[in-house]
């Protein structure tokens, strides 16, 4: 066992060293609540391909570690993290946390100096789950190697570590975006009376569902779906949130608490023979929004699939 041991952390070292690359091994992986379709191992995956694809970085396999632990525990000496990461020539020490809320990942990723355990760096990252293996089955592991991708970035301090990988890898830190509602303001005088706008419950869902599909196309954010957005609320004790109105302070808070960085809310105003529309992306700071970037635009007709089309047009520009 020994030798083969030398022989995998010999190879490992010389390749290291003649590309330059720093060495990782894993500290601990600590998985949160509804992480079932999550293991130990599927994270050490995605952290093992998440170095490889930056060619910056290799891992040193954790049955390699556990390997070594064990033989020094037979030697009398405490196999502790510190103690692994010296004697397999180790660079950093990886501690990943994943938690996750109904369709969105979170990879909580602190990169700690093997020889200065003060020098300490965090990322975080996120990504939605797409996918499904069957009604009640999860495919997690696209979104894991997303997740773990950005919060490696982010704790190596490269948001563009990534950048040179195929489309399918490239990805870069971003952050959290909501959809909210558009406010609906009727003006009860006008006639004849808008569809849109006299059913606001039903128009006003369709409208943040055709923000969030073009939203989400965007590589700039992470979008949480609207169930998910809805998931958050309800742990608030927010239960019914309507679409039509502007968004209350326990809306945002909630979001805040949960790090959302960015959301999307607007007004839907009616005139007399058109409605305008404006579109406005705010950044969460402290439970308060505060506007980066609008969207104008008017619809003239009452037309729900032109109202659609008009919302992903403004939806594009706005996250460009």
């Amino acid at each position: 066992m020994m030798i083969l041991i030398l022989g995998f952390l010999c190879g490992l070292l010389q390749n290291a060293n003649s590309e330059e690359k720093t060495i990782l091994i894993i500290g601990n992986i600590k998985l949160g609540q509804k992480t079932e379709f999550i293991t130990p191992t599927k994270v050490e995956a995605a952290l093992n391909l998440a170095a490889g694809l930056s060619e910056k970085y290799v891992l040193i396999p954790t049955i390699l570690r556990d390997s070594v632990a064990v033989l020094l525990s037979k030697d009398g000496i405490k196999p502790q993290i510190n103690i692994l990461a010296d004697t397999l020539k180790a660079d950093k020490i990886v501690f990943i946390l994943v938690s996750r809320i109904q369709n969105m990942l979170r990879v909580e990723l602190n990169l700690v100096d093997a020889k200065n355990t003060s020098d300490r760096n965090l990322g975080e990252g996120f990504a939605s789950i797409h996918y499904m293996l069957s009604d009640s089955v999860v495919l997690v592991d696209p979104a894991l190697l997303q997740a773990v991708q950005r919060a490696f970035a982010v704790a190596v301090k490269d948001s563009n570590l990534y950048a040179n990988c195929e489309d399918s890898f490239k990805v870069f830190p971003a952050p959290t975006l909501i959809v909210g509602g558009l406010e609906y303001k009727n003006n009860p005088s006008y006639f004849p009376k808008w569809d849109l706008f006299d059913r606001p419950i039903v128009s006003s869902y369709d409208a943040i569902e055709s923000i969030f599909e073009q939203a989400k196309e965007s590589p700039k954010f992470v979008v949480y779906d609207i169930p998910t957005r809805d998931t958050i609320y309800a742990l608030f004790n927010l239960y019914i949130i309507e679409n039509h109105k502007p968004p209350s302070y326990l809306e945002i808070e909630a979001l805040d608490n949960f790090l959302v960085r960015r959301y999307i809310s607007g007004t839907f105003t009616q005139q007399k023979n058109s409605a305008d529309i404006e579109l406005v992306l705010y950044e969460i700071i402290n439970a308060k929004l505060k506007p980066i970037k609008s969207e104008k635009a008017t619809i003239q007709k009452d037309d729900l699939m032109e109202f659609r089309r008009v919302l992903k047009e403004m939806t594009k520009k706005l996250l460009e």
